[in-house]
């Protein structure tokens, strides 16, 4: 709608002109040039919508790389068509869900097997649960360790984000269950992992400094999350749900 505002103000403004230049040449014997005005609105509109698309190009540019870590391709695409509504900088409060995952007991196994072989369990563990994260329209945090942090409802609006959290955080087991084979394969023990889940009002937006900004979730709500993960150790549950 804001588009075709823009051509018909600039259409209404000329066809003003021109019935203004006609009325007071006829009544007033008063000459306005029509060609010259003409010619210069013609240019005027067109540079005028040059920067206009080129400053919208550059926009877009700058949320996908805000983006483009913590998305699916699929998200970001419905991202970049609603960026208007997105400010990248500025943080809000939202109803989220979060979603905190983590490697049983890794530390010790990390300590036992070579660099190598760790990392790049490590790669293929995280490549295939990010990719499920983002294939149920959650956003992925950050990376802490061998745990990891995703959230739903942010920067777009999902429905049911708990469902598709708790979803998801099945899926996440049963990638775990079905690698293992593959991976003690590789001489790697049976890997277990613990999910915590929790909703609420949560902050997110950039936060951190001039030199270093993370697209992120604060507050009680993820705190909570990330408690709950822990007590999986506690009961011997694979996800605990608030």
């Amino acid at each position: 709608i804001a588009s075709i505002w823009k051509y018909l103000i600039s259409i209404g403004l000329f066809v003003t002109y021109i019935f203004t230049s006609t009325y007071l040449f006829q009544s007033k014997q008063l000459f306005l040039p029509v060609s010259d005005v003409g010619i210069t609105l013609f240019f005027s509109f067109l540079f005028s919508l040059l920067y206009v698309n080129l400053f919208d190009m550059l926009e877009k540019m700058k949320i996908r790389q805000t983006f483009s870590k913590y998305l699916s391709p699929a998200v970001l695409k419905e991202v970049l068509k609603n960026y208007d509504d997105i400010v990248p900088e500025v943080g809000e409060k939202i109803d989220a869900t979060v979603l905190f995952c983590d490697i049983r007991n890794f530390t010790s196994i990390s300590e036992n097997y070579p660099v190598e072989q760790v990392v790049k369990f490590l790669n293929e563990y995280f490549e295939l649960m990010i990719r499920s994260i983002h294939d149920n329209s959650g956003t992925l945090d950050k990376l802490i360790g061998d745990a990891i942090m995703a959230f739903w409802n942010a920067p777009i609006t999902v429905e049911n984000h708990p469902v598709l959290a708790v979803q998801t955080a099945h899926k996440l087991q049963a990638i775990v269950q079905r690698q293992n084979k593959e991976w003690m394969k590789q001489g790697f023990p049976e890997i277990k992992i613990g999910i915590g889940i929790n909703s609420g009002e949560t902050i997110i937006g950039n936060i951190g400094s001039q030199s270093r900004l993370d697209y992120t979730a604060i507050g009680d709500t993820v705190n909570l999350a990330s408690r709950l993960e822990g007590q999986c150790k506690r009961y011997g549950s694979k996800i605990i749900i608030s």
